[in-house]
């Protein structure tokens, strides 16, 4: 539970100090971009039901964070710098989406899984 508080606290902080790039405005979305957004939402879900032990969750939380990572060099170049901080918060949001797929596969927690 600590790690998926941490998640979303990475997130609040994440979004207070991110940039606002006005290049943004004028360019279209791309596949990647929409895809992402999607595919975000549909994780921060999943965090939600990892949290009553859901096993078809905690599958879809690992693709989704999978698709995230092979997505990522894809997404639209910010044309702003992000600064130290979001790069930060950045790499800590991949430790803490490893954190949680080692906690829900390799340790005791995987065993609620199963009889859930």
């Amino acid at each position: 539970r600590s790690f998926i508080f941490l998640y979303f606290l990475q997130i609040i902080v994440t979004l207070m100090f991110v940039p606002e790039d006005p290049q943004y405005e004028d360019l279209p979305l791309s596949f990647a971009d929409i895809a992402g957004v999607f595919l975000y939402f549909l994780h921060m879900l999943c965090i939600f039901a990892l949290l009553k032990y859901n096993s078809i969750a905690r599958t879809i939380f690992t693709v989704t964070t999978l698709i995230i990572v092979v997505l990522y060099p894809f997404l639209t170049e910010p044309t702003v710098p992000n600064g130290n901080l979001i790069d930060i918060l950045t790499y800590l949001g991949g430790f803490i989406d490893g954190s949680i797929i080692i906690l829900i596969y390799l340790t005791d927690l995987s065993d609620k899984f199963k009889r859930a």
